[in-house]
């Protein structure tokens, strides 16, 4: 059979910072502050070679090597290295001057995934598993009584504990399949990947974006309550502003997916959002229609099918249960989420020029088709 191809150029502007983590996180000894506004990255092997041009071979080494609570900015202090020696090894800068990092505290520092010449970008896989879940929330929210089962079948199981790799992933594989899983190509069995029609959908990763369009964030937590708590954790992003392309392939001989199924799930899917969760934030925006979360530290709402399957009160409880049985410390006090009448009751969200934005957030600004 031909297959029928309908291609798309799609267009997202950055509304809240974006990170799609490389899975590396800089140590103490990987970067400094070159002033309260600016960090440095640095170039690793080119550093070595100039603390060795210093005379400062076996110092630096032995501080590499062992376990030292001092950073760089310190140890470069104690041997009398000026930052300016240093910047020819800083590999790239980023702004940081909405940082409020507190003292004596560790910091984790996480870089944005990039491509082997160092820019950004925002692999296909992350577009299309935010794609998928929000196509399953929207098939969960039309079809009444398809999934009736599923869910509390779901529900159950949130009670029981079970270790974190393995909770709920059965009864999710379920649902998945429930939804997915319609091709029943020859010779296979039901649930075997070859029967997914989401293998019709080809997302290509973003075009490239350029080093200047980074900034250094850091993770702040917005209480259900209204207070506001800093982590000492920073994370490359994408800056609001930015707009991030990509194209995206429908094949129409396995997929009946359109374009403009994939708009009314996206809507369908957003209301959910804000009527479930958002709404228990006062003075937070609400979603708009093209509105959509993009990569890591958006939370744990924008990526499942919790309050789509259960509604709002059994996903309260629900969610309360997966939190308390994949055993999340105490001290995040989920248990309170009943009281605040929404779950989790922390809302994902990191301040740039003095603005506190939700992460991940962006919106859809144009869709082209291109064949």
């Amino acid at each position: 059979m031909k297959r029928r191809l309908a291609a798309y150029r799609i267009k997202l502007e950055v509304i809240g910072p974006v990170h799609v983590g490389s899975g590396k996180m800089f140590n103490k000894k990987e970067y400094f502050f070159i002033s309260k506004d600016k960090i440095g990255i640095l170039d690793t092997v080119k550093l070595y070679c100039l603390v060795k041009k210093l005379g400062l071979q076996s110092e630096f080494e032995s501080y590499v090597i062992n376990n030292s609570r001092i950073d760089l900015a310190e140890w470069l202090e104690k041997y009398n290295i000026d930052k300016e020696k240093i910047l020819p090894c800083v590999s790239y800068t980023l702004g940081c001057k909405d940082t409020a990092l507190q003292r004596g505290t560790k910091i984790t520092v996480c870089e944005q995934i990039k491509d082997s010449y160092g820019k950004a970008y925002i692999p296909g896989s992350t577009i299309k598993g935010m794609l998928r879940t929000v196509l399953l929330s929207y098939d969960v929210m039309k079809s009444s009584g398809k999934y009736d089962e599923y869910k509390d079948k779901l529900f159950s199981a949130s009670n029981i504990y079970e270790k974190r790799n393995k909770f709920l992933l059965r009864e999710i594989n379920s649902i998945e399949e429930k939804a997915f899983y319609t091709l029943n190509r020859k010779e296979t069995r039901h649930n075997d990947a070859v029967n997914d029609f989401m293998s019709g959908v080809i997302v290509s990763d973003s075009n490239p974006i350029d080093i200047g369009n980074i900034v250094m964030c850091q993770k702040l937590e917005r209480h259900a309550g209204g207070a506001y708590k800093s982590l000492n954790v920073l994370r490359e992003c994408i800056c609001p502003g930015t707009e991030i392309e990509f194209s995206l392939t429908i094949d129409e001989t396995v997929c009946s997916i359109t374009i403009d199924h994939i708009y009314r799930a996206l809507k369908v899917f957003n209301r959910c959002y804000n009527d479930c969760f958002l709404s228990a934030y006062t003075g937070v925006d609400m979603l708009e229609d093209n509105n959509i979360f993009i990569g890591g530290g958006t939370g744990f709402v924008s990526k499942t099918v919790i309050y789509p399957m259960l509604g709002k009160s059994k996903g309260i409880e629900m969610s309360v249960n997966v939190f308390k049985n994949t055993k999340v410390p105490k001290e995040h006090k989920h248990y309170k989420d009943f009281e605040y009448g929404v779950s989790p009751h922390i809302l994902k969200c990191t301040k740039y020029n003095g603005q506190v934005l939700q992460m991940g957030l962006c919106k859809v600004i144009s869709v082209e088709k291109i064949s």
